[in-house]
């Protein structure tokens, strides 16, 4: 223990060897306490990322701020199949897997068939979709997230006769436990703020900031480069109104980031 009325020092590397959580009643000091250390971080070009809920961050000095919603962007693109599920609120099991199966469909329809539309698995032989799945490569151009409810009714194809088939015809009842999801994707892919944060084509005109950035960009780049006295502040205010959402990103943002902790050389 440590009196109150003691002078207290720690190096950076003692500081952040381990986890560390500040706690306090309101006004207690907690924010003053944070901004110290990331000021004494910043002077000595430690790399400091912010994942700033409520914009309280955002006039550090010396900050580069990511707003995501206005200037920065997660690219729906690079998501997993089980993280678009995560998006839409999904957390059964078979839900989840049939998000996965839907996205995984789309971008073959559009890098392996190359036609628009959804990939039809009604009277398509398993060993098509096999060979099709084989040839999707590891970066493929985009797929159109408005299709996925379309595209989730043909993963509930079912065969009736012949087992070398994918289905003839499709399970109409298991994708009724699936309507739910599919008014909430409608709906949210159809708003023009979550258009706006993972960076979807919009079918109608979006006012828009101007230059706008991959958040998990910045990320791969503060990590891999001297800070030059930089701090990254990602500000999720935007997603004030929506907990659900945000507890979603930040989910996303952290899964990136140990991404880059295995992968990187830094």
């Amino acid at each position: 223990m440590i009196a109150l009325t003691d002078n207290f020092a720690v190096t950076p590397d003692d500081l952040l060897r381990q986890h560390l959580l500040i706690l306090g009643a309101t006004g207690s000091g907690k924010s003053t306490s944070a901004v110290t250390i990331l000021h004494d971080l910043m002077m000595q070009n430690q790399t400091t990322i912010i994942i700033d809920p409520t914009g309280e961050y955002t006039n550090l000095p010396h900050a580069v701020v990511a707003k995501l919603g206005y200037n920065a962007f997660i690219d729906y693109e690079q998501l997993t199949g089980a993280e678009i599920a995560q998006i839409f609120g999904v957390t059964e099991a078979v839900a989840t897997e049939k998000v996965v199966d839907a996205w995984q469909s789309l971008k073959i329809q559009k890098n392996v068939v190359r036609q628009s539309g959804v990939y039809q698995k009604v009277n398509r032989p398993w060993a098509t979709f096999e060979a099709d799945a084989q040839r999707l490569y590891d970066y493929p151009q985009p797929a159109d997230m408005h299709l996925l409810p379309e595209q989730l009714q043909q993963e509930f194809a079912v065969p009736t006769d012949d087992f070398d088939l994918i289905g003839q015809t499709i399970d109409q009842a298991g994708f009724r436990t699936l309507l739910p999801l599919i008014r909430r994707i409608k709906s949210q892919t159809s708003q023009p703020a979550f258009q706006q944060l993972f960076n979807l084509p919009s079918r109608k005109k979006i006012a828009t900031v101007g230059m706008r950035t991959d958040v998990m960009y910045l990320m791969r780049l503060f990590s891999s480069q001297r800070s030059e006295q930089k701090i990254l502040v990602i500000d999720l205010s935007e997603l004030a109104d929506n907990l659900g959402l945000g507890k979603v990103v930040v989910s996303l943002l952290m899964t990136a980031l140990l991404r880059i902790k295995q992968t990187g050389t830094q």
